[in-house]
């Protein structure tokens, strides 16, 4: 195994690595800014736009996790029926199923653009910031389950091999 990065390395880092640290760098903002209300609500002071802002951060984590969990297979699947489909029709029901996610992503993609280019003229409560901060992390999420669902759908068709698994092959 050499040093040099390949593609599937790449991929690696941009939805695998990344997302899972800033998921967990999020968690914890989630907890310290928690904690922070807490604090200062106990000793009467109040500050505004901290609930608004743990749940921006939470916003993000989740569709930042929903990216990873797909990259990683570790969706609910059910599989009774296609894991006893002929090898030909399983693997067009494989596919189909990527395509069928990847359509659904792309309409969830394009929803999620709407909603932050329509948050640009609004402000969240407390913080003055764009209410498209928040919806820009559907953005983010739905956007990286395009590009894992379209290199899945490569892989399914044999253009490439091996990017939903870890290490090298």
């Amino acid at each position: 195994m050499s040093g040099k990065p390949t593609f599937k390395r790449v991929l690696n880092t941009l939805v695998d690595t990344i997302p899972t640290y800033a998921a967990g760098a999020g968690i914890i903002a989630i907890t310290l800014t928690i904690l922070f209300i807490v604090f200062t609500r106990n000793l009467g002071i109040r500050i505004p736009g901290l609930l608004s802002l743990s749940q921006i951060i939470g916003v993000w984590v989740i569709f930042i996790l929903v990216a990873s969990v797909a990259k990683e297979q570790r969706h609910i699947q059910i599989g009774f029926f296609t894991d006893r489909l002929p090898e030909p029709l399983d693997r067009i029901h494989e596919l189909a199923i990527v395509v069928l996610k990847l359509v659904a992503a792309l309409i969830f993609l394009y929803s999620a653009i709407l909603a932050t280019n329509a948050g640009l003229g609004s402000t969240v409560s407390g913080l003055g910031i764009p209410t498209a901060v928040m919806t820009a992390a559907a953005v983010v999420g739905f956007g990286l389950l395009v590009v894992i669902y379209v290199l899945q759908a490569m892989e399914s068709v044999g253009i490439i091999t091996n990017v939903t698994t870890e290490g090298e092959a």
